[in-house]
């Protein structure tokens, strides 16, 4: 009798959302605040700065990826030609991101295991890097990576 009950209610279940698929009616899945919005906004833009640098750094256009750091990154000697990412999730800002002139509104960390060749020393060619990666928004509104390191 048991398996019945489970069955049945996988069909109510399975009806219930095919009825809800059909409505013609509004629809809201979530509700957030305008200020999460906007924090869920910045995260996605953040995170879609570090991949285009990901993507500049692999694919060696050398320019971009600078373009792409903060402005006192950018005259450092970035020897990295070829970069794996596992993976880019996003993690709470701790105090220790932020600079006491910096808002939390404008800094994202995002945890980035990554795999990098050749290496520079301070890790081996191919090692895999248990990364994060801090963007900060710069006055004009853009994302750019401020600094990277260990977990």
């Amino acid at each position: 009798m048991s398996r019945l009950r489970v069955i049945i209610v996988g069909v109510l279940l399975l009806a219930a959302t095919a009825v809800s698929a059909c409505s013609t009616g509004p629809s809201t899945s979530f509700t957030v605040t305008n200020g999460e919005l906007r924090s869920q906004d910045a995260t996605v833009q953040a995170q879609a700065a570090l991949e285009s640098f990901f993507n500049a750094v692999g694919s060696g256009d050398d320019s971009a990826a600078r373009s792409l750091l903060v402005a006192a990154r950018r005259d450092m000697d970035w020897k990295v030609r070829r970069i794996v990412v596992e993976s880019v999730t996003p993690q709470p800002a701790d105090p220790w991101t932020l600079d006491s002139s910096e808002s939390e509104a404008d800094i994202r960390v995002f945890r980035a295991p990554v795999r990098m060749w050749p290496g520079d020393g301070s890790f081996q060619a191919g090692e895999l890097l248990d990364w994060v990666w801090i963007l900060q928004r710069d006055t004009d509104g853009k994302w750019r990576v401020l600094d990277w390191g260990y977990v």
